[in-house]
């Protein structure tokens, strides 16, 4: 596995593209400092990534679904009907 590089966040905001593309093709990692201090941890996206990505958006969408369903239990006749909540989530 490539060394850890350290770099400080001045540089890091110059050099940014360049530096994510390094990151991406040697799967190497940098230090970011600010005043010599380490602040973060640049590295590769893994795939433990989008699996943690996938499960986050589906568990924001199921509660939106949560969310719509007790808007549509709660809708009356003279509130908003539930089609109309529906069709709203729709857009």
């Amino acid at each position: 596995m490539p060394r850890r590089k350290v770099i400080g966040i001045r540089e890091l905001k110059n050099d940014l593209s360049r530096i994510v593309g390094e990151i991406a093709e040697s799967g190497g990692e940098y230090v970011v400092t600010n005043r010599d201090q380490p602040k973060a941890v640049l590295r590769p996206w893994r795939e433990e990534d989008h699996q943690e990505a996938r499960a986050a958006k589906a568990a924001e969408i199921m509660e939106r679904i949560r969310r719509m369903a007790r808007r549509v239990a709660e809708a009356t006749v003279t509130d908003e009907s539930a089609a109309e909540i529906v069709s709203e989530q729709r857009r």
